[in-house]
């Protein structure tokens, strides 16, 4: 059937012309709705009720013709509905039939990219881009398509034969997003740089710009990116976040929280509230942060825990052990409320039961790694106590199951150096894990204690002089500097550690006591 197209004048003339034929049969028939259309007249009145939004009603009359067009409608109508189903039954049809093929293969390749089916949406975006190879619109959305799937190769070579062919900023956004996944990270920044210069109102742009950098290992030149964007757009939600996440990556607390209490200001959410919440936490800000988490009406358990840390850091003990004991006992935020509670007994003058609070939990979660940690914090409580023999028996329980935890291997690397035994084994673990974490100054002390415990000085003095640049207040390490200069034979430097770490100790325990004596015998 041929179909004319109608004005919009003369539909809505024709609708008015057959309303009131309606009107007027209406005294001679009980209903108009019984009368069969007429397939020219359905599909006009079909024609104005999808204009007029009206879409049931258009529906409803297309289902009354027998046509591959009025069956291209029903599809684009449920696909509008969201009645994917249906849609898809009336396009397999067409294209099946070879009507109307185009447009029902682009509109197909919709609904599957709307339903997660990649694979199909590919399929159908690929038949239509070799039809019609010159159409930008669709060599765009297949080269979409394959990034969604991560498939940014392809994505690219689709990409970069379109940037042949056109001079297109938009086409060069894309070209610079699949350089991007597919990790040539100089492609992508040098392309983004050239359109921050180009388009400098299209956001987008910078914003994956400084994303670039971050990648690259340059936050500076981040920084400068989302400053530049901030300077055309103060209001940039996108880069007020952008500037608080890099500044958290860098740990400057300080600075990502300005950003985060602006973004509160333009946009208050839960999201950033949250966000400034544990920001206020790192910086000690208690009492913010305890009144932002009040505000909370329905609390989460990491909610509570955030709660009972704002309590804990203004000393609010009962308050915080009270929000803990709310907390149920199992996965990462029960293990962490667990930790927090052991360590505020602790604190508040109740170690036994501190203990006892880790070794009921770790009878119960040993197997558990998310109490990996409650594990090495037992551990750690037991050799504090004096029961090393306990402590290693943990320590290697983890071990067995852990193999090569960087912590594990330190904790047993440095019992064993203290002892004196298994000093081969000890070397060989704490150099595993140093590897892991060449910056942690607790490992670079167990270095320098098992070549010291080897008759190494000379070797630990490297590590140790290390260890104290991170941890210059511990007195147990200011104390292991003081034995490993002792045995060098540099005794005046030897006392000014051991006084050090008696200081920072708050008294010198007996053996230290005759260190300090020693030296001053000797000087």
């Amino acid at each position: 059937m041929q179909i004319i197209k109608l004005s919009l004048p003369l539909i809505s003339l024709m609708s008015i012309l057959f309303m009131g034929s309606c009107a007027h049969l209406e005294a001679d028939k009980p209903s108009t709705e019984k009368r069969e259309l007429s397939p020219y007249l359905a599909m006009t009145l079909a024609r104005y009720a999808e204009l007029q939004g009206d879409r049931e009603r258009a529906r409803q009359l297309y289902l009354k013709i027998d046509d591959p067009y009025a069956l291209f409608a029903l599809a684009r109508i449920n696909f509008i509905t969201n009645n994917n189903n249906k849609a898809l039954e009336a396009l397999d049809r067409l294209i099946e039939e070879g009507s109307y093929a185009t447009g029902a293969l682009e509109l197909r390749s919709k609904i599957y990219a709307r339903t997660g089916k990649w694979p199909q949406a590919i399929n159908d975006a690929e038949r239509l881009t070799e039809k019609y190879p010159d159409n930008k619109e669709l060599q765009l959305y297949l080269a979409n398509l394959n990034m969604i799937v991560s498939n940014f190769k392809e994505a690219r070579i689709i990409l970069e034969d379109l940037h042949i062919r056109y001079d297109d900023w938009q086409i060069r956004y894309y070209l610079a997003k699949a350089y991007f996944g597919d990790q040539d990270y100089i492609a992508a920044k040098n392309i983004l740089e050239d359109l921050t210069e180009m388009q400098r109102e299209f956001r987008p742009a910078y914003l994956d710009l400084g994303k670039t950098y971050e990648v690259l290992g340059q936050p500076d030149k981040a920084q400068e990116v989302y400053e530049r964007l901030l300077a055309i757009d103060p209001t940039s939600k996108e880069a007020l976040n952008a500037m608080a996440d890099l500044y958290i990556e860098q740990q400057n607390y300080a600075q990502a929280l300005g950003y985060i209490q602006t973004l509160m200001a333009l946009q208050p959410n839960e999201e950033h509230l949250k966000k400034l919440i544990i920001l206020e936490l790192q910086e000690g800000l208690y009492a913010d942060a305890l009144k932002h988490l009040l505000s909370i009406e329905t609390m989460q358990d990491l909610d509570k825990y955030h709660l009972s840390v704002a309590y804990a850091g203004l000393e609010q003990w009962d308050e915080a052990l009270a929000i803990l004991d709310k907390i149920p006992p199992e996965g990462e935020i029960g293990c962490d409320a667990i930790l927090l509670k052991a360590s505020i007994l602790k604190d508040t003058g109740r170690p036994k039961q501190a203990l006892a609070l880790l070794k009921t939990a770790w009878q119960k979660h040993s197997t558990e790694e998310v109490f990996k940690n409650l594990g090495y914090e037992l551990a750690t409580e037991l050799e504090s106590t004096g029961k090393r023999d306990l402590a290693l028996k943990v320590a290697l329980e983890l071990l067995e199951r852990y193999p090569h935890d960087p912590v594990g291997l330190n904790f047993v690397g440095y019992l064993w150096a203290d002892e004196g035994i298994h000093l081969d084994s000890a070397y060989a673990m704490i150099q595993e894990a140093l590897k892991m974490k060449p910056d942690t100054g607790y490992i670079l002390d167990s270095m320098a204690w098992v070549l010291f415990k080897m008759n190494r000085a000379d070797d630990a003095l490297y590590y140790m002089k290390k260890a104290l640049h991170y941890l210059s207040d511990d007195p147990i390490i200011n104390e292991h500097m003081g034995d490993i200069l002792y045995q060098l034979q540099s005794t005046s430097e030897a006392l000014d550690y051991y006084l050090k770490s008696s200081v920072l100790s708050g008294s010198a325990n007996e053996e230290l006591k005759k260190k300090i004596k020693s030296c001053f015998n000797k000087l």
